[in-house]
This record gives structure tokens, C-alpha cells and sequence, in this order.
């Protein structure tokens, strides 16, 4: 095998598809990056863990046929030492690689290429496209209410639904719920549910595609029954579908409410952000809220300290105090697209429901925190 190949180009290329290789394994192999010439001179850059597989075309000049699996963290140390410019790659019969540029040589050892699994192919059932932006958008603003793996259970994982036209994309942990929607040209009914670390990896992978081009490109996302493909700018993410049913969420949300606050984002974050100052992971006290007369008075004493505010607000409804996990609060609040919102409230115990002040396009659900009567 021989080719030679810009060193951005290669070092970006691994970077992201080295997201499904894997750190430490029984199985070596794992632990590379995949290198294919093929004979239209374009080299394949894949990585594999046996779950989610991503792999990446790269055109090249010059190019002889052939495959090497190299480690992915050795390769990534030396292609980033390089100087800039052209990489010129050879590997020998005894699958050792020299990787050269100008008066620089590095001889490092590969591994045997038929011995890499096979990444699965995705056998076309649903396919529909969706701009970047709009699809990294919809993932920024749920993944954050995405459960730990201490948490997982039944609603493990990321619901993707697609009903009347509009793909919905669903997170649920212990303590709340983030819901995005987009309209998509799709006639298909599609309930799947995705690994959340699938997902994390196609956002990063989004990210550096949105900084480095200002073109907007379209993902294609095709589903089995078993596997799902994103397809963008050359890169292709290969992931299993998670095992079981996804919770009936909407059993979860609140259908009436006797309080509604139209709240400023941005004031209320800040406020939250300060009250922030006097907890800690040791004290992990809630935050107190009130709401009378068009007022919300934010509180918490703690060891730390006392804050005490109040925000002016609009509130229909009956007044209403009740009590918050801040970190919760701020991350809902982070992911709200408009500068005002509705809050909707029925109870003290019941959950918190941020929706925008028109559509639908987005529910953001918390549940509150039981506070002592003397509190």
C-alpha cells in the first residue's frame, strides 16, 4: 500500500472516526484505525468497537492499492508532530508502515487488516435528510437530559420518532425530559431508539464541520431494522439501534396547569447562575421560588451563603412557591432557542414545564424538589 495525503486532511480524519475506536480492549484491533487504497484512489479512514462504526473518503494523487490497521493513538501522536504539507505513507510485507515528510521518518509496526470485523451494512428500510445545523441544534438542545449510565434502565437511550411529517427527538432521565421537533419530508411512521453515545459522537463530529465550512450540508440518515447510517460531507456513522422500548413519555408531561409565568431566558438563567455561587455538591441545597403579583423571588441559604432576588415577571394564575435543583433548571433554560418562554406550574409537586410562547417546537420538563414546611 502507498499514498500520499495532506496532513489536515488525514489528522482531521482521524481524529473524528478514532470516536468509535476504543482506548483498551481483549481484542487489539479495536484500539486501530482501519487505512484502505482503494483503486479509484481514495483512501477509506475507519474505526470500529463492535457497536458504532464511523468511517471517512479522502481523495488522493497518488495512491497504491492496499490495507494496514494502525494504532489509533500512535497514529493520531505522530501525523500531529508532522510538519504541515504532504504525508507520503508505504507499508512492506511484514505490515511495517514508514510515514514520511521531507527529512522526517517514522517506521512504526500495523496490524493485519483482514483481521478488522467487518462494519455492518445498513439495508435501506426509511432514508430522509436533514440540514446540519438544524439536526446539531435538535441534539444540543435534548442530549443534555440524556441518561448517565447509572441511570440507565427503560429509558436508556434517544427516542427518534418521526409522525405527520415531523421527526421528534425525545431524552428522559430520572429527574426531566428535553422534547425537539422539525418538520421532515418523510411518509414513513419511524419509532427507534438510539445509543446517546452515537449521537454525542455525530454532534462533535457536526461541530468541526460547521467551523471549518460555512456551507450548510445535509445529513442523510437511513434506518433498519437493527442499524441506522448518518452519511455527511464524506463521513459515515454506523451505529446499532438500542435494545428495548423507549418509556411512554408522554404520560410524563403534564397536560393542564393552574400558574403561568412568561419568563426573560436570559434574566432568569442569570439569576439562577448566581444563586449557583452559594451551592456546591456537598451542600446540593434547592433553590426556593415564590410567585405573587407578578414577581418571582428567587432564595436559597445555604453554609456557603444566602442569595435572595426578585424578577419581574407575567404571571397568570395562582401564586405558587416551589422548589428546584439549579443545575437542572440552567441546563433547561440553556436550551430554550427564544428569549422568552412560558412556564407552566400546577402544584409544588408537580413538574416544570418550559414551552415557547408559540408552537411547539420544543418542551423542556423538571421535576421540583419537596421542601420542608419551615423552609
Amino acid at each position: 500500500m502507498e499514498f500520499i495525503c495532506s496532513k489536515n486532511e488525514l489528522i482531521e480524519a482521524i481524529s473524528n472516526v478514532s470516536l468509535a475506536s476504543v482506548v483498551r480492549s481483549a481484542m487489539p484491533i479495536l484500539e486501530g484505525v482501519y487505512l484502505e487504497v482503494n483503486e479509484n484512489k481514495t483512501l477509506t479512514v475507519l474505526s470500529f468497537n463492535l457497536q458504532m462504526g464511523i468511517s471517512k473518503t479522502l481523495s488522493l494523487s497518488l495512491a497504491k492499492s492496499g490495507s494496514i490497521v494502525l494504532k489509533a493513538s500512535l497514529l493520531s501522536n505522530i501525523i500531529s508532530k508532522m510538519p504541515e504539507g504532504m504525508l507520503h505513507f508505504t507499508t512492506n510485507d511484514k505490515q511495517m508502515v514508514t510515514i514520511a515528510s521531507g527529512s522526517i521518518e517514522f517506521t512504526i509496526s500495523g496490524m493485519d487488516a483482514t483481521a478488522y470485523p467487518q462494519i455492518p451494512a445498513v439495508t435501506m428500510q426509511t432514508q430522509f435528510g436533514i440540514p446540519q445545523n438544524v439536526l446539531y441544534n435538535m441534539l444540543e438542545q435534548t442530549l443534555f437530559a440524556s441518561p448517565t449510565m447509572e441511570q440507565s434502565g427503560t429509558n436508556n437511550g434517544v427516542l427518534f420518532q418521526i409522525h405527520d411529517h415531523l421527526l421528534t427527538i425525545v431524552t428522559l432521565d430520572n429527574y426531566r425530559l428535553a422534547l425537539r421537533r422539525e418538520p421532515v419530508e418523510v411518509d414513513e411512521e419511524i419509532k427507534v431508539k438510539i445509543p446517546s453515545k452515537t449521537l454525542y459522537d455525530l454532534m462533535r463530529i457536526l461541530s468541526k464541520l460547521s467551523s471549518s465550512s460555512k456551507e450548510e450540508k445535509q445529513v442523510a440518515i437511513t434506518i433498519s431494522d437493527s442499524h441506522l447510517l448518518f452519511v455527511v460531507d464524506g463521513y459515515e456513522i454506523v451505529s446499532r439501534l438500542a435494545e428495548g422500548e423507549f418509556i411512554d413519555y408522554e404520560k410524563v408531561i403534564p397536560n393542564d396547569s393552574s400558574t403561568t409565568l412568561k419568563v426573560n431566558v436570559r434574566d432568569l438563567h442569570n439569576s439562577l447562575n448566581r444563586a449557583s455561587i452559594v451551592i456546591n455538591e456537598k451542600t446540593k441545597s434547592a433553590i426556593k421560588c415564590t410567585v405573587s403579583n407578578q414577581n418571582m423571588n428567587i432564595y436559597c441559604d445555604t453554609p456557603l451563603g444566602r442569595i435572595n432576588e426578585n424578577l419581574s415577571i407575567e404571571q397568570e394564575g395562582d401564586d405558587l412557591r416551589f422548589g428546584f435543583n439549579n443545575r437542572y433548571m440552567m441546563d433547561a433554560l440553556k436550551a430554550c432557542d427564544s428569549d422568552e418562554i412560558k412556564i407552566n406550574l400546577k402544584t409544588p409537586l408537580s413538574p416544570i414545564l418550559f414551552v415557547p410562547l408559540e408552537g411547539d417546537h420544543f418542551l423542556f420538563l423538571v421535576l421540583p424538589i419537596r421542601l420542608k414546611d419551615d423552609e
